[in-house]
């Protein structure tokens, strides 16, 4: 549901809006030794989307 807004997010820092509503998304990046993953969720949808990141 938010592929097109991680592409966004990793061009400009900024995930945009909830494709659905049109509420401003959040992002949360969570880092480890291995590998950096990205959630991004509406709030006012309360959906989703986890994108775990590749091995460093």
């Amino acid at each position: 549901m938010f592929l097109e807004n991680l592409i966004q997010y990793e061009n400009s820092g900024s995930a945009g809006k909830c494709p659905k509503c049109g509420n401003e998304l959040t992002v949360e990046v969570f880092k480890s030794s291995t590998r950096d993953s990205i959630q991004i969720s509406c709030d006012k949808c309360d959906k989703f989307e986890f994108f775990t990141g590749t091995t460093k």
